[in-house]
C-alpha cells in the first residue's frame, strides 16, 4: 500500500506549481488563509504548515497581518574560491592569517553568471 502525502504538502505543491508556471506572479499576493481553508477544504493549521513549506523553500514571503507574497527571485552569490585559493598561495599577513587578509582584499564576491 503506498503512503499519502500529508495534505500540507499537496497544498504547497499546487501553490508551488501556480508559482512556477506563473499563475502566481512575483510580488503578487496569495489568497488569504482564509480563502486558501476555503479553496482546500482544510483546516486553518494545514494551511499554515502549507505556507510555512513555502517560505522555508524562499517561493513566498509571509507577513503577521500583511498576508503571503510571491518572492521575487534572487540570482545568488558565487564565490569564485579560484581567486581566493590562488591568493593564500602568495600572501599572508604578519600573523599568518591568510584569510583575514584576503577577505579584506577581496570585499565583493565575483558574481558567476548562472
Amino acid at each position: 500500500m503506498r503512503e499519502q502525502r500529508p495534505r500540507y504538502h499537496r497544498i504547497a505543491d499546487d501553490l508551488r506549481g501556480q508559482i512556477e508556471r506563473g499563475e502566481l506572479e512575483a510580488g503578487e499576493q496569495l489568497p488569504t488563509e482564509f480563502e486558501l481553508v476555503e479553496r482546500y477544504d482544510a483546516s486553518r493549521n494545514t494551511v499554515r504548515l502549507a505556507l510555512r513549506r513555502l517560505t522555508e523553500e524562499g517561493l513566498i514571503i509571509a507577513g503577521q497581518g500583511r498576508g503571503s507574497f510571491v518572492r521575487r527571485s534572487l540570482t545568488p552569490a558565487v564565490w569564485d574560491w579560484s581567486v581566493l585559493e590562488s591568493r593564500t598561495r602568495h600572501k599572508s599577513d604578519d600573523n599568518g592569517d591568510q584569510w583575514a587578509s584576503i577577505v579584506v582584499e577581496v570585499r565583493i564576491p565575483t558574481i558567476l553568471p548562472g
